[in-house]
């Protein structure tokens, strides 16, 4: 919608305009030039002079923006006076429009284009993107109307995202305003124009081309800001701003000919600019398609079927596809697995045979687009598969445009949400598809880095935690008891493993990633285990400890020890009732860039970080999982430990009480030398009734504790005591 009048409105003192319709046909040719613009002229509606009245550019507006998908895209621009109303006294300008009486907007103040239109009637309800360039006095009052927050003009591009308010603009809008609120615009006789409207048009023809030859609204607002105007232009950039393609001049007849890439602008000898990651440039469309998968209120929301069923249906809504399906090919044979939306049997029969045809081509590369010369676009994504006799692919008919520019992270996306979609699940099918994302392509553009951290944090959060007792074994019934506690993450209270899957996302993402979920499942475990103990059935007595599993590196972090002390504090836990198990899956070794910290003694240095964190959290510290990964005597011999939990595989090797010896003969080490008045405990984990040794051979070893299915019970999210049977029977056991 492009609007351009010289009037200046009936019953206002303003002179006429000289280039206000000049400049909106220009804009015009621009955006719809054959073959640079990227707006189809049928699709744009131009009203100059006489032709931009009140009644035409309301009714226009709005049914632009109501007839609008979310993959459409609204771009408006208006050249023209505005001007405020004597009768209104919030700021609310109008736009001159050719018919516009100033007087009588006193009886009627909706008998003009107010900008308060422009955000609560259009914008606001536009599905898709949208944009506004508005070359008028006052523009920067737009940002006022509606009730809106006021946003600074004069912000840098990067914080628009963050100052945005949601719920007071539209998260996928973008403007460009030629001056403040209170603020006039000015035309230049010199410049044939205005001002603002000028330099948008250089902007256009290429100057503002990024290196791939197109103008982003967001490289475009970035240009204009760029330039020595007064005043200075205001913006807001966010959403697709930064990804959405005006011009192309590249290809065009504009200032960037030929197939030449545009001039770059000149750059101070000074300037440092940090190398962009290639997912930059299209990151607001990566991040509209998972806005569209994870958060759309359009989408389907119930389990529909199978979870691949519904992943189909989702993948359909969140690429704006006529279609979705999953092929399996064989020989000759193509055979729909599932499918989603409209398929039209002579599209199916032309595309089956070019399908099989590219996924067997070459199997290294991501997927493929096939455009054939009639007919809907398809995106081809082969599905992982080791035979090589019948494979999958997934076929996405007739996508959203805008969305193929993507490229191979598109790709990821789509066959990572056909394998991990869980409509029960909608935050963990999120994190699996970030987390393809880093997997397959590294370094990823720090917001979409950012959702990961915050989708993972969030994840985290709905784990729940439950107790395993740590046995105390004796041979008569009333000395059987619960020595401690151990803290288990779980994706509900009746699961019986670990999830696994959640808590080796960090080893695809990092040390960030791994210090929150340290962090976050400690602080869960910890407030759990207080309100835990306080509904059970243990009148006052103190808290037994309770151990809670840690990495390594989140050891090294003062962001888990700021968490881990906050927490105990929180809870009113005792001294030393917190004992942080180190699995022996981590190394004990410094990253390349840290050797110069761990020297002369990596051992000696990790030893000294226990010993700080014991002395300021009051902590105790165990091995855990010792037997497997990285497990060592010279760890447990060194470290200043008070538990070594043993690792259930060792009861399945052939010489296993031979191990557990050499175990027990370690674990009185620190005695032996002095350094402890006890030995330290060791506690043999995962024992039940499939375990090769006896628990009596456990106990003649001098092992006085067990912990694992033993019970006979699950771990539970309350602290449940032994049952007088269950100790009878170990006693018995034992004698």
């Amino acid at each position: 919608m492009i609007v351009g009048t010289n009037a200046c409105g009936s019953g206002a003192r303003l002179p006429l305009l000289r280039h206000a319709e000049t400049d909106s046909q220009a804009i015009y040719d621009a955006l719809t030039d054959e073959k640079s613009g990227t707006f189809d002229a049928a699709d744009v509606h131009l009203l100059l002079g006489p032709a931009a009245t009140t009644r035409k550019m309301k009714e226009s507006l709005r049914s632009a923006a109501l007839d609008m998908t979310p993959s459409d895209i609204l771009f408006v621009y208006f050249a023209g006076h505005a001007v405020m109303s004597r009768w209104q006294h919030q700021s609310d300008p109008y736009l001159v429009t050719s018919d516009l009486d100033l007087n009588s907007l006193r009886e009627d103040p909706d008998g003009g284009v107010r900008m308060s239109f422009l955000w609560r009637d259009v914008f606001h309800v536009a599905a898709g993107s949208s944009f506004l360039i508005l070359d008028c006095c006052h523009a920067g009052a737009y940002l006022t109307t509606g009730g809106a927050d006021p946003v600074r003009l004069r912000q840098e591009l990067p914080q628009a995202i963050e100052e945005a308010h949601e719920g007071h603009r539209p998260a996928r809008h973008s403007a460009l305003f030629a001056c403040a609120a209170n603020q006039v615009a000015r035309e230049n006789d010199d410049l044939r124009g205005g001002v603002v409207t000028h330099h948008v048009l250089r902007a256009l023809q290429g100057k503002a081309a990024d290196a791939r030859g197109g103008v982003t609204f967001g490289s475009l607002v970035e240009y204009v800001r760029a330039q020595d105007i007064e005043p200075e232009p205001g913006c807001v950039v966010q959403g697709w701003g930064p990804a959405t393609v005006l011009t192309r001049p590249a290809f065009g007849t504009g200032e960037a000919t030929g197939n030449t890439r545009p001039e770059p602008r000149p750059v101070a000898a000074t300037s440092i600019t940090a190398c962009r990651n290639p997912m930059e440039s299209e990151l607001g469309l990566i991040e509209k398609l998972l806005e569209r998968a994870f958060r759309s209120a359009g989408g389907p929301t119930r389990p529909d079927g199978s979870d691949r069923h519904a992943a189909l249906g989702v993948l359909r809504h969140a690429f704006d596809a006529s279609a979705v399906l999953e092929l399996k090919l064989s020989g000759a044979e193509s055979v729909i697995v599932g499918s989603a939306g409209d398929l039209s049997q002579e599209t199916l029969s032309e595309a089956f045979p070019v399908v099989a045809s590219v996924v067997r081509q070459d199997r290294s590369v991501l997927g493929h687009v096939i455009t054939p010369a009639s007919g809907p676009r398809l995106l081809v994504v082969p599905l992982t598969s080791t035979d090589t006799e019948a494979m999958s692919a997934l076929v996405v008919v007739d996508p959203a445009p805008a969305f193929l520019d993507i490229g191979e992270p598109l790709v990821v996306i789509a066959s990572t949400m056909l394998t991990r979609w869980s409509p029960r699940d909608l935050l963990k099918a999120e994190v699996d598809v970030l987390t393809a994302l880093r997997a397959e392509f590294g370094r990823l553009p720090l917001r979409l880095y950012r959702q990961g951290l915050s989708a993972y944090s969030r994840l985290l959060e709905s784990l729940v935690m439950v107790f395993e007792p740590v046995m105390i074994l004796s041979d008569r019934a009333n000395t059987v008891g619960i020595q401690s506690w151990e803290a288990l993450a779980r994706t509900d209270s009746k699961a019986r493993r670990a999830p696994l899957d959640v808590l080796s996302i960090p080893d695809v993402w990092g040390d960030e990633f791994l210090i929150e979920r340290d962090k976050s499942l400690a602080t869960k475990a910890i407030h759990s285990y207080a309100l835990a103990h306080s509904r059970g059935p243990w009148g006052n007595d103190a808290p037994k400890p309770v151990s809670i599993n840690v990495s390594v590196r989140a050891l090294l972090s003062a962001a888990y020890a700021h968490g881990l002390a906050d927490a105990i504090r929180e809870a009113g836990l005792a001294q030393y009732a917190v004992t942080l198990e180190i699995s022996e899956r981590d190394p004990i070794e410094p990253r390349s860039d840290e050797w110069d910290r761990w020297k002369p003694n990596p051992s000696a240095y990790f030893q000294a970080r226990l010993a700080t964190l014991s002395r300021n959290l009051h902590v105790n510290f165990a091995v855990d999982d010792f037997g497997v990964g990285h497990s060592s005597l010279d760890r447990i011999s060194t470290l200043s430990l008070t538990q070594i939990k043993v690792d259930r595989s060792i009861l399945h090797h052939a010489l296993a009480l031979k191990e557990l010896e050499l175990v027990v003969q370690l674990a009185r080490t620190a005695m032996d030398r002095g350094h402890t008045a006890q030995p330290r405990v060791v506690v043999v984990e995962g024992f039940d009734a499939e375990s090769p040794v006896r628990l009596s051979d456990i106990y003649n070893l001098g092992i006085r504790y067990v912990q694992g299915y033993i019970t006979e019970e699950p771990a539970s999210i309350d602290l449940l005591p032994l049952n007088l049977d269950l100790r009878e029977r170990i006693a018995a056991f034992l004698r």
